[in-house]
């Protein structure tokens, strides 16, 4: 007879968490309107399996540039023509209205694509803060990276970056599943030279997530914490898409 607890009263047999690839609890980061949707709807897809994750976007509202702003020399660099000027409260506020507004309707275009939910939220608060909150209550974790627009596909590769942890043997079942899912190259570079990559340091990992080639870096989670003391935000250390792995 079968029951929540499986045939004749018994528990079913436990998923190997490690190298299961299906992705239950799938969340988006967001802190400006791009949004790559063509990869994030194949990433999505490829992850679905026969139950579809469940999908939560999280829109960043910066608190310590917020914070800044409210200091009387503090400048804003325009990207086009390199002029500085003053920014308020007032001007960062509506910046952040108008990005969440262009970010929510990019959402809710790729999951109508998708034929899925999506939560979308906007969330104030430490940027470090943010992605520890958000990695503990998911699979995987989307952030965009910088580039404003993805390379082109033909050849690029997909890279995981490694250590021993659980995460990273999740990591590296997830990032196998995709590369065969893209038709893409999969090169693995494993932290300490740990489960059978290339040998590195944590010192090198910066690099490895700005280069510009590949399509999509896949992260272990364990490794995050070690990447805290760098100056550099982990969604400003990444140049392409980054997808973060429990």
């Amino acid at each position: 007879m079968n029951s929540e607890h499986g045939i004749d009263g018994q528990h079913p047999p436990l998923i190997d968490r490690r190298t299961d690839t299906r992705v239950r609890r799938f969340a988006i980061w967001l802190t400006r309107r791009e949004l790559p949707s063509p990869l994030l709807s194949l990433v999505v897809r490829a992850l679905g399996n026969h139950e579809p994750a469940e999908l939560r976007a999280v829109f960043i509202e910066d608190a310590d540039l917020l914070n800044a702003v409210a200091l009387p020399f503090t400048h804003e660099l325009c990207g086009l023509t390199n002029a500085m000027r003053p920014i308020d409260r007032a001007r960062l506020e509506a910046h952040f209205q108008q990005e969440s507004a262009a970010a929510a309707a990019g959402i809710a275009e790729l999951t109508r694509a998708l034929g899925r939910q999506c939560r979308f939220e906007v969330l104030r608060a430490r940027k470090a803060a943010a992605l520890r909150a958000m990695l503990e209550g998911a699979d995987a974790l989307f952030v965009p990276g910088t580039l404003r627009a993805a390379p082109q596909r033909g050849g690029a590769p997909l890279l995981a970056v490694v250590d021993d942890s659980d995460s990273a043997v999740h990591c590296q079942a997830v990032a196998r599943r995709l590369a065969a899912a893209v038709g893409a190259p999969l090169e693995i570079h494993s932290v300490g030279g740990a489960s059978g990559g290339a040998g590195i340091a944590i010192t090198d990992v910066p690099a490895l997530l700005a280069r510009r080639d590949p399509q999509l870096v896949l992260l272990a989670a364990a490794l995050v914490p070690q990447l805290a003391h760098s100056s550099a935000e982990l969604d400003e250390m990444c140049a392409p898409p980054l997808l973060i792995i429990n």
